[in-house]
């Protein structure tokens, strides 16, 4: 039931993103995007949604050439593809508790250490139009501690940690300072899930960028900007909806980052009796000092309570279930910003790990979040899992499909 209200929902919210206009009255094409739900405590992959989706009764007896064009043209946005882990995106703010982490770890600030939001960032060094930043509509947000730069998500407090790291960064651990506190929680790798063509996201490097741009022919030096756009998601940064959901399950359960399972067990189909059991593998611990950890997790808890996801989860009992979260809206060249949003709860004993991807959909916390609420409406019991049909049974649900209803369960 959980699959059938995520694929739902994550429908929902793309078609809800091309309805909507935004605010200099462009469109949004909604094209693709997934939603992912897992078990912090043990990876276990509670729904996985993909869209575009398709109707694998198509495959019966073969395919024929029409069906299959249809399939895979590039205009229908590849729905053969599983986005929650085939898709690669810039993640956005999502970042900045990673990018947050490294800060804290490596010292380039301290939990009570506050800056001066004054509504953007001047890179230091550089020259010309685009050295300035500005926050998300220029939003100057005062004087700011770690915690609540996470909650309004300030781009200006980032950007200083990215620009430090990489000014200073002899001092804090060499090119490569930053990108070596992110990878422990898995990003830019491929998590292990026992499931083909994973896609491994990218965390960029000065080495990588070399490399790369060698190949191109383009500009192979890392510069301040580099660090200053990947502190918050942007750049060349890209993840997976799987790998988001993992890294911020990774920092609710404490540390352990487990490879996430795609099955619970194997039984023999006569007699029900278990012949394999999956048990819970650890892919890797990531240390989390109570002095680094709550000053972070309280930042998240606060996004849905006062910060950019406050709308979203208006009227959500987070008294009795708190949400640590975080909006993310990624700018892309000469397309709609991706919708991303991710967060983990109950907060204090998390359950459940939820991230949202909406590609072309526009602010994370106006297209992603309430798909994300939606979910834990239903998850927290909040609501029931999937509106009532006439039968009483949940609509969409395993046990609400009799044998006539063929392959309408997908």
């Amino acid at each position: 039931d959980v699959q059938a209200l995520a694929e739902q929902k994550v429908q929902q919210g793309l078609a809800d993103a091309r309805a909507r206009p935004n605010r200099d009255g462009s469109r949004n094409n909604g094209t693709t995007g997934a939603a992912v739900v897992l078990d912090p405590n043990n990876g276990q992959i509670v729904a996985m949604a993909s869209y575009p989706s398709y109707d694998p009764n198509v495959f019966v007896d073969g395919i024929d050439a029409g069906e299959w064009a249809v399939l895979n043209d590039p205009v229908n946005h590849y729905p053969l593809n599983n986005w929650a882990l085939q898709g690669q995106w810039a993640p956005g703010s999502t970042y900045k508790l990673f990018v947050g982490y490294a800060a804290l770890m490596a010292g380039v600030m301290t939990p009570d250490r506050v800056f001066a939001d004054r509504g953007g960032y001047l890179i230091p060094g550089c020259s010309g139009a685009r050295c300035y930043r500005s926050n998300a509509g220029g939003a100057a947000y005062g004087n700011l501690t770690i915690s609540r730069a996470i909650t309004v998500s300030s781009d200006a407090y980032f950007y200083n940690v990215g620009a430090q790291f990489w000014l200073q960064r002899d001092r804090f651990g060499g090119d490569d300072a930053m990108q070596t506190h992110l990878m422990p929680f898995g990003i830019g790798d491929r998590t292990g899930v026992a499931l083909t063509s994973e896609a491994p996201g990218r965390v960029p490097t000065a080495t990588w960028k070399r490399e790369y741009n060698e190949r191109i022919d383009g500009d192979p030096v890392w510069r301040t900007g580099d660090n200053v756009n990947m502190a918050v998601g942007q750049g060349d940064v890209l993840v997976t909806p799987l790998q988001l959901a993992s890294g911020y399950a990774t920092f609710a359960n404490g540390g352990t980052r487990y490879v996430p399972q795609i099955a619970l067990r194997a039984e023999a189909y006569q007699t029900g009796r278990v012949t394999q059991q999956f048990d819970p593998v650890v892919g890797g611990q990531v240390p989390l000092p109570p002095e680094v950890r709550d000053p972070l997790y309280q930042g998240l808890v606060g996004v849905p309570r006062n910060g950019t996801a406050v709308r979203a989860f208006a009227g959500f009992p987070l008294d009795d279930y708190p949400i640590a979260g975080k909006t993310g809206t990624a700018q892309v060249d000469d397309k709609a910003d991706t919708a991303v949003f991710v967060a983990f709860g109950p907060a204090p004993a998390p359950q459940y790990a939820v991230s949202v991807f909406l590609e072309e959909s526009g602010f994370g916390g106006t297209a992603s979040a309430p798909v994300a609420r939606a979910l834990f409406d239903a998850l927290s019991g909040v609501k029931p899992l999937l509106p009532a049909g006439p039968d009483g049974l949940p609509m969409g649900s395993a046990e609400g499909l009799t044998a006539d209803t063929g392959g309408a369960y997908d």
